[in-house]
């Protein structure tokens, strides 16, 4: 038997009045919910509520079916926070397309929380109606069978495209769509749009012959072909969520047979757990989704044998990594091989002592680098590096030469530029050049083949190899040459090199493998670090010392020039950085320069800086000393205090009495200065009109003969 729903008292006012709204699809706006919360104020003031004070909810492209919204759960807070007493909203597919979880929900609000709801176009009111909960259930289901309904519908249609050999969306990175010419204005419904195909996207298709020649030729593993792409700033697929490369997104690119002309659709369904309503993919049998599988060859981008290499490498690497794995599939660690060949702190094997050792981590937590030549009596630096700071300075100044630095973006541009050329001119030439090499491969290839027909030698097969090796090389360089010349693209611009130069600088910021490659290929892979002793110190610190060549530079971010170029045109910047925190007065010292030239006070500077007198000297001393310049005496430099002093201060109205025919010490006697000050101020007030400053005594004769003829 049912359980009567508990009477709810009305509310007299708005407050405990709520609706809640939503709507499912991207391709509606927000008009949708702005129309549903039109309506529900509408019902509320028709049942004596105002609109003021109306708790509205809503979700905006959230499905119904999903049990996770933002605007559900707030309206649910607030329903468990006692908040709501009456809730609208405009039918039940609103609130939920899912049976199960309506009649929860409902549930839980009427009886629990003691709501009453209202579906306004289904004319449900748990206030007024005792069958509230089985027209909930009947309307419920209707409403999950038409998302059923719904998706079965979306389904025939894309398998539709499918068949036909259209687009329908499901390119990967390295391809694009386009228009079918002529479909333009084809297509039914509200948001019809054109049908469209498939195309090569060329500025990624080149990432792509990369990464299969990394695995299959140069043998790179799957992690650092990820950290070579996050470090050269590779860009991703249009679907993917999160800015960086890892190497299962790699290995998911290497087994795509996409690649290679084929390409499938519909091997996965999602299926919804009808307790947790979570959301899974269940694979397609073979048998069904056969008809489904289309041949492309005109936007094949490898060749079978480099992809069929690139399996074969792919199921290797998966057997190899078994033995790495515990029994339920977790890793066991990483070998000291693997330690030694990708390192772990940006700084590991950088920094090279003065008796020409590699510092080693040490110190509590391993804060800190040190030489052991110091402990063995070889050495004589003592001080140690605190690994922390060594890392920012480092950053701090490489930064600035690489994002800051004019004439080497001019050297960079300039140098791109004529590679750009010279690639050009040498374009033909050079395609010649791999595809003769490709047919004498070919043929080598073909004459091994013919002998192992004839008779079983063993040293064939490893010859074999070899020119299948040499086969993929070639085809590769081949193809990214060919990529390069149907690009199009003019020489880089000095925009990509500022955007590129600011990403290098927020890689090696990030920390990590790529941080430390990238570093190593800017130095030449040493910082030279010398210790320097201050007298009358206990405590020294450590000088390094740098190579940045523009070469590096230019080999980090991509860009592409002449290594065969004059020095002059690559030139090498030699850094040196002190591995030392600034004491005060080195902090203050740019600061307190540019108050003292505005004219601050010393008492002023000293208040603003939270410092003394004796420190701020000590700033000024310093900043005067960095740059080979003699302090000057303080009483030499009054001047500088424009607008602080008094004749400064008190000229408008020394000019409004001179004007007045004042005399000069009365006006020194109402203004509370010297005369001295009041000469100042009259000289200085002709000097900036470029007027001449007026004799005192003859002025003093005008006034009295003034005084006479009056």
């Amino acid at each position: 038997m049912a359980v009567a729903a508990p009477i709810i008292a009305m509310a007299t006012s708005s407050e405990g009045v709520a609706s809640y709204c939503r709507f499912s699809s991207k391709a509606q706006d927000e008009r949708t919910i702005a129309d549903q919360q039109r309506r529900c104020r509408e019902r509320a003031a028709r049942d004596g509520y105002s609109a003021d004070g109306l708790l509205e909810f809503a979700d905006e492209a959230v499905s119904g079916a999903a049990p996770c919204r933002a605007g559900f759960d707030e309206m649910m807070a607030a329903a468990r926070a006692g908040r709501i007493k009456v809730l609208y909203f405009v039918n039940l597919s609103r609130l939920a397309r899912d049976c199960l979880l309506t009649l929860q929900t409902m549930r839980e609000l009427v009886y629990i929380h003691k709501v009453q709801v209202i579906s306004i176009d289904e004319g449900i009111d748990t206030n007024r109606s005792e069958t509230w909960e089985l027209l909930t259930v009947i309307l419920g289901i209707q409403h999950e069978q038409f998302l059923k309904k719904l998706a079965i519908d979306v389904f025939g249609g894309q398998e539709g495209v499918v068949l036909d050999h259209y687009c329908v969306g499901d390119y990967c990175f390295g391809f694009s769509s386009e228009p079918v010419p002529g479909a333009e204005g084809k297509g039914n419904g509200r948001n019809k749009k054109p049908k469209t195909k498939y195309i090569k996207k060329w500025d990624e298709i080149e990432w792509v012959i990369k990464i299969f020649y990394w695995f299959t030729v140069e043998r790179r593993p799957l992690r650092w072909i990820a950290r070579e792409l996050n470090r050269l700033g590779a860009p991703k697929d249009h679907r993917s969520t999160t800015p960086h490369w890892h190497h299962q997104l790699v290995a998911g690119l290497l087994a795509n047979s996409k690649y290679i002309g084929w390409w499938p659709w519909g091997e996965r369904k999602n299926i919804r757990n009808p307790i947790t309503r979570k959301v899974s993919h269940e694979k397609r049998p073979e048998s069904e989704t056969g008809k489904w599988l289309r041949h492309f060859p005109d936007l094949q981008v490898v060749d079978d044998e480099v992809f069929a290499k690139a399996k074969e490498l792919l199921a290797e690497n998966a057997k190899n990594h078994t033995n790495h794995r515990f029994t339920n599939g977790q890793l066991r660690g990483s070998s000291r091989a693997s330690h030694d060949a990708h390192p772990r702190q940006l700084l590991s094997g950088l920094i090279e002592s003065q008796c020409g050792r590699k510092l080693n981590v040490g110190g509590a937590y391993g804060k800190y680098l040190f030489c052991r030549g110091y402990g063995m009596g070889v050495c004589t630096c003592q001080t140690t590096l605190n690994r922390a700071l060594a890392e920012e300075l480092i950053l701090r100044e490489i930064g600035k030469r690489i994002t800051s630095n004019p004439h080497w973006l001019d050297l960079l541009c300039s140098s791109a530029n004529r590679a750009f050329e010279k690639l050009q001119r040498e374009l033909p030439s050079e395609r010649q050049r791999l595809e003769e090499a490709l047919a004498d491969v070919n043929q080598r290839i073909g004459m091994l083949v013919a002998n192992s027909e004839k008779q079983v030698i063993p040293e064939l097969e490893a010859r074999m190899k070899v020119l299948r090796d040499e086969r993929l090389r070639l085809q590769s360089e081949l193809k990214i040459l060919l990529a390069k010349g149907e690009l199009g693209e003019g020489p880089p611009k000095r925009e990509w090199i500022v955007r590129r130069l600011e990403k290098l600088h927020e890689v090696l910021k990030a920390g990590g493998p790529a941080a430390a490659h990238a570093l190593r290929a800017l130095v030449g892979g040493k910082i030279l670090v010398t210790e320097i002793r201050r007298p009358g110190k206990k405590r020294h610190y450590l000088r390094g010392r740098l190579e940045l060549r523009l070469r590096a530079v230019a080999d980090a971010i991509g860009a592409k020039i002449d290594h065969e170029a004059d020095a002059d045109e690559h030139p090498v910047e030699m850094i040196e950085i002190d591995f030392r925190k600034p004491e005060r007065h080195e902090e203050i010292a740019d600061e307190a320069k540019r108050l003292w030239d505005d004219g601050v006070l010393d008492k002023e500077i000293c208040k603003q800086l939270g410092c003394s007198r004796t420190l701020l000297s000590r700033a000024l001393d310093f900043w005067y000393q960095q740059r080979g310049l003699i302090r000057p005496d303080g009483r030499t430099t009054k001047k500088r205090l424009k607008g602080r002093r008094k004749a400064d201060r008190l000229q408008p109205q020394i000019m409004e009495l001179y004007h007045d025919d004042v005399p000069i010490m009365k006006i020194a006697d109402q203004l509370n200065c010297s005369p001295e000050e009041v000469r100042e101020a009259v000289e200085k007030w002709h000097q900036e009109r470029g007027l001449a400053v007026p004799d005192g005594r003859a002025r003093l004769r005008e006034i009295r003969q003034k005084k006479r003829a009056g």
